[in-house]
């Protein structure tokens, strides 16, 4: 038997590399309830729907698209990766107070190595963040250390720190008056 199969040395095993990038998201999450005082969370939660804006046919339109077009098949589609997997999220911020409230920053998707992560951000953080009006919405992150990066400076932007803030503030008023309720009931 040969033994030319040399490939052990182009390999990683390193557990750094292999932390997904939905772990890595929520991590920095977890660490925004700590700051909060567990007042606002920020959550990673799988994602089953779209990631991205796109166009549909009315049922005529696509009925008459169908009519007018040949189909090719690529032989190509049945090569390389079957079953091929997009691991999908979103990650939000929420409050235990508010429990029907969340502000989804952004969704997220990556395939089977994890890099590179596509980042679809909220409009108003990208501009924000890129410093003009319709910013490019729309990114790849390529490795741990540069999600971990923007992630930390999307959450320190003026309009997340707005609705953090704005959570915090609705969480302490229904501290408050749940406060005031129980002394009222305890002076009946």
């Amino acid at each position: 038997m040969n033994e030319g199969l040399d490939i052990k040395r182009k390999l990683k095993f390193d557990a750094a590399d292999l932390t997904s990038p939905d772990v890595t998201i929520a991590k920095i999450g977890s660490q925004l309830e700590s700051i909060t005082n567990d007042l606002v969370k920020g959550i990673v939660s799988a994602y089953d729907g779209p990631v991205e804006s796109y166009h549909t046919l009315s049922g005529m339109a696509s009925l008459a698209e169908a009519l007018r077009t040949s189909q090719t098949y690529d032989i190509q589609n049945d090569l390389g990766e079957i079953g091929y997997q997009l691991f999908k999220f979103e990650f939000y911020l929420t409050s235990a107070k508010l429990p029907n409230y969340k502000f989804r920053i952004m969704f997220f998707e990556y395939g089977l190595r994890g890099y590179p992560v596509k980042i679809v951000l909220e409009q108003g953080i990208a501009d924000e963040i890129f410093k003009k009006e319709n910013a490019d919405y729309l990114f790849e992150i390529q490795t741990k250390n540069e999600l971990e990066d923007i992630v930390t400076n999307i959450l320190a932007s003026k309009r997340v720190i707005e609705v953090i803030q704005g959570l915090i503030n609705v969480s302490l008023n229904n501290r408050e008056k749940s406060e005031n309720l129980v002394q009222f009931e305890e002076n009946k």
